[in-house]
């Protein structure tokens, strides 16, 4: 049986983003549907 093992990545750039004085609201909706597409 050859089942693929799917993985994601995100790359999130910005000198808000990557301070910590701003949260990303985007990354956390990626990452639900990703979880509901099993990967």
């Amino acid at each position: 049986m050859n089942e693929r093992i799917w993985t994601a990545a995100l790359v999130v750039i910005g000198d808000e983003i990557l301070s910590g004085r701003t949260q990303d609201k985007n990354v956390a909706q990626i990452a639900l549907w990703l979880n509901v597409q099993g990967i």
